[in-house]
């Protein structure tokens, strides 16, 4: 049987019992209604949908970063900088969004400057979007 969200579904039971150790010929009728709303069966891995661009910023100035990615289940959006995890608890200058699509640095050095690329992954797969070349420049 498929079932479709957001409709109702009654399921009916015919069962004959034991009564006394003589079978009564009447029937137990149960009867159980289901109904599925908000659910998704559909699963996707994940695609990036909005890939981070390059940017060319000058020493001092705050840098932000910004992928998108689509899948079911939702992805779990990541990032590195020249195929290495950026770490936020090393620098306290660099800040993911509560989502983690938004790669921030505030007071940019030359030491940022990379190829930055976020990765979407979920139960069923992963992408990586395309390099990102951040340059930073000397004041």
């Amino acid at each position: 049987m498929y079932l479709n969200c957001g409709e109702r579904y009654d399921i009916i039971d015919h069962r004959s019992y034991k009564h006394n150790l003589i079978y009564d010929l009447s029937y137990i009728h149960c009867s159980l209604v289901v109904y599925l709303a908000d659910c998704v069966f559909v699963t996707d891995q994940p695609e990036i949908t909005a890939h981070p661009g390059n940017v060319t910023k000058t020493e001092g100035d705050n840098l932000t970063l910004s992928c998108n990615a689509t899948a079911h289940p939702p992805p779990t959006i990541s990032w590195t900088r020249d195929g290495s995890p950026v770490n936020t608890t090393t620098d306290s200058r660099i800040m993911f969004s509560e989502d983690n699509k938004q790669l921030t640095i505030t007071n940019v050095n030359r030491t940022d400057s990379g190829e930055y690329r976020c990765l979407a992954s979920n139960s069923l797969g992963n992408d990586t979007s395309n390099a990102s070349m951040v340059d930073i420049q000397c004041k």
